[in-house]
């Protein structure tokens, strides 16, 4: 019991407010375990405003990490969940209007002591727009306490649910896509499609 109220009370984050965004560095579970761990940013506009995705289309910039971790602890790449395609005038572009976890994987040693904890920090930065488009930043921090078994955060199980349902699945067949003077092809080795000849 006395290990379960430690953990609980050793997660240490603060949201940020900047112009039209609330920003975040969540975690999965209470505590990191040596191996790897999920966080993300967490980003919510405000109503009528959005970030951008990992290619945002004829305008926009996608958002950013550059991480400050201890020696030894690793972060991957951000995975990012399926955008919303959004239209002004004869421009489309890719992003989120609705609060969004940018899932990043967190790598601890495996020799990483119990007794120690994880400070993770990150500068965030974004462009949220809407009739006018304003850069964000902030410097996140969340510090964690290290477990053998962690538990899971409730506070997030469904935002990192959702998230994971929104990542693009890599497909099973090889593919080649080929555009030739306006005609455009492509090409899918051994997919069987439902209602193919």
């Amino acid at each position: 019991m006395l290990a379960l109220l430690a953990t609980s009370i050793g997660a240490r984050a603060e949201s940020v407010r900047t112009d039209h965004v609330e920003a975040e560095l969540i975690a999965e579970n209470t505590a990191l375990k040596p191996g790897e761990n999920w966080v993300a940013l967490r980003l919510k506009p405000d109503e009528g405003w959005h970030t951008y995705w990992k290619n945002p289309g004829d305008t926009g910039i996608p958002t950013q990490l550059n991480w400050t971790l201890p020696k030894d602890v690793s972060a991957g790449p951000i995975q990012w969940p399926y955008p919303e395609l959004h239209k002004l005038g004869g421009l489309a572009y890719f992003g989120y209007g609705d609060e969004t976890l940018h899932l990043v994987k967190i790598t601890l040693p495996a020799n990483w002591p119990t007794s120690r904890q994880v400070d993770l920090r990150a500068e965030a930065k974004w462009l949220v727009c809407a009739d006018v488009c304003i850069p964000g930043k902030a410097d996140l921090s969340l510090i964690l306490p290290a477990a053998a078994s962690p538990t899971v955060d409730d506070r997030w199980t469904s935002l990192f649910a959702d998230t994971r349902a929104r990542l693009p699945i890599t497909s099973p067949w090889k593919t080649q896509f080929s555009a030739d003077h306006g005609d455009f092809s492509l090409h899918l080795d051994g997919a069987k499609l439902d209602g193919a000849q």
